[in-house]
């Protein structure tokens, strides 16, 4: 029976791609309350703080839990074309210091971009700083800097153009992990067959 409440977590910056897959899923099935809890926060599925979780970085490796490879998250530096028009785009990493960025505001925030982003651009030039994500999306669309998006994300909003083609060392791995107590039930493996089913319009040709 799917039905009563499903709990799925992530990162918060995973959310434009999580909540369109949640909201056909719920339309399947009117009888079942999403809960959507995003965060820094490492939700404990061993008790029962969530039914599925969407994790980035190295695989997990908390006992009874199941980890299944999710996909690659790409990502790349953009710049909106208000921020082109005012300042136009570098030519190389050399040019870096002639123009701003939009970063993390944690200078040990792990996400590989971020770590590169902050060895390679003179840090002075970082000068719209957040820890969250959705006030950095939104900084680099309104021209503040350039910045790092994920390839969905920034084809899906538009008026954004690539600085530099996606590198592999900026990949986010993804992984799905679930509690081997509730990995098998109706409820779990009908919404992972319907999230992988979605994820596949994520990758990009």
């Amino acid at each position: 029976d799917v039905s009563g409440e499903l709990v799925i977590t992530s990162l918060g910056g995973f959310s434009h791609l999580m909540v369109p897959v949640l909201t056909e899923f719920q339309h399947q099935y009117p009888d079942l309350i999403v809960r959507y809890l995003t965060g820094e926060r490492l939700f404990r599925l061993e008790y029962g703080e969530a039914h599925v979780a969407i994790r980035a970085g190295s695989p997990p490796d908390q006992p009874d839990n199941v980890v299944q490879p999710f996909f690659k998250q790409a990502h790349t530096l953009y710049a909106s074309d208000a921020y082109i028009a005012r300042y136009g785009l570098p030519k190389s990493e050399a040019e870096f210091a002639q123009h701003y960025f939009v970063g993390a505001d944690d200078p040990k925030n792990r996400a590989p971009f971020n770590q590169w982003l902050r060895d390679t651009a003179p840090v002075e030039r970082i000068t719209f700083r957040s820890q969250d994500v959705h006030a950095q999306r939104r900084a680099i669309m309104d021209g503040a800097g350039i910045g790092f998006l994920s390839c969905v994300l920034a084809r899906d909003i538009g008026g954004l153009t690539e600085v530099m083609p996606p590198r592999d060392e900026w990949a986010a791995p993804l992984w799905i992990v679930t509690h081997m107590d509730l990995h098998r039930t109706t409820k779990v493996q009908a919404f992972l067959g319907f999230l992988k089913e979605r994820a596949k319009a994520w990758e990009l040709a």
